[in-house]
């Protein structure tokens, strides 16, 4: 069985540069203001936790269902596998997502 690699602890640093990468070009008139406002890195670790939180939560559930003793499959190993793999994927989709709000405007100050 193996875990999505991004989900691992060591792996912070190119999550956050992931929602950095998605952040910038889907809504840049937010990234520019996070930045100038000097609080960029802040949403980035703050949206990263919210991510994993959201992703350990539904890995726990497929991991309860897999190893539950009503699963009669005798090797639930490649089943929770696929199960962990979409969890991650569905999280990515819902997580990267970002859009500029209607009329926003860049701080100058």
């Amino acid at each position: 069985m193996s875990q999505p690699i991004l989900t691992l602890a060591g792996r912070q640093k190119e999550r956050l540069q992931m929602i950095e990468t998605a952040l910038k070009d889907q809504a840049p008139k937010t990234y520019r203001d996070l930045k100038l406002r000097g609080k960029l890195q802040e949403f980035l670790e703050n949206h990263e936790n919210a991510m994993m939180e959201s992703y350990d939560q539904q890995a726990i559930a497929e991991r309860e269902k897999a190893l539950s003793t009503r699963n009669t499959n005798p090797n639930p190993a490649p089943e929770l596998d696929a199960a962990l793999h979409r969890v991650w994927e569905e999280t990515l989709a819902a997580w990267l997502e970002f859009t500029d709000p209607e009329g926003s405007s860049v701080a100058t100050t």
